[in-house]
C-alpha cells in the first residue's frame, strides 16, 4: 500500500468541505441510502430530489448521492466530498448503475443505459464524491 504525504492543512479542507457539501433535501419515502439523485424541484427552501434512472434521459443526471434519511421524506444528500459507506473496491471508479445506485466495473448491457462517473474509492470505505458533467447514451 502506497503511503501519500498531505501538507497539515489539506485534511482541515477536507473535513470543511465535507460539512458543506452535504445538505438536507426532501426526497421520496422509495428513495434510499447510497442512491444517486437528481435535483427535480426546490420545495419550502428545501431542494428535492428523487433517485436517478439511467434508461431515461429525462432521469439524469445524478447531482450527488443520498447519504442519510432521517424519516420519510427528509434526507441529507452530498454533492462532493467524501461518502462513508461499506465494501467498496480501492482506487475504483464508480458510475450510476441500472438501479440507481453505486457500480464499479463492466458497464451494464441493458439498453438504452446513460452512463455517468460518480467518484473514485479512496480506500474500502470512502468514496471521493465527484459527479460526472458529461454523460454518454448507450443505445436506443
Amino acid at each position: 500500500m502506497t503511503a501519500y504525504y498531505l501538507p497539515p492543512e489539506i485534511p482541515k479542507i477536507v473535513w470543511a468541505l465535507e460539512r458543506l457539501s452535504a445538505m438536507p433535501c426532501l426526497c421520496s419515502a422509495t428513495d434510499v441510502v447510497g442512491a444517486c439523485v437528481r435535483v427535480i424541484d426546490i420545495v419550502d427552501n428545501l431542494q428535492l430530489v428523487s433517485t436517478v434512472d439511467p434508461a431515461r434521459p429525462d432521469m439524469m443526471p445524478a447531482a450527488g448521492i443520498l447519504v442519510s434519511k432521517s424519516d420519510a421524506v427528509h434526507c441529507t444528500v452530498s454533492f462532493f466530498g467524501i461518502y462513508v459507506t461499506t465494501g467498496l473496491l480501492p482506487g475504483a471508479g464508480y458510475y450510476v448503475n441500472v438501479d440507481g445506485g453505486l457500480a464499479t466495473g463492466a458497464i451494464p448491457k441493458s439498453r438504452p443505459f446513460t452512463l455517468q462517473w460518480m467518484g473514485q474509492a479512496m480506500s474500502d470505505k470512502e468514496l471521493l464524491i465527484q459527479p460526472g458533467s458529461n454523460v454518454l447514451r448507450l443505445g436506443g
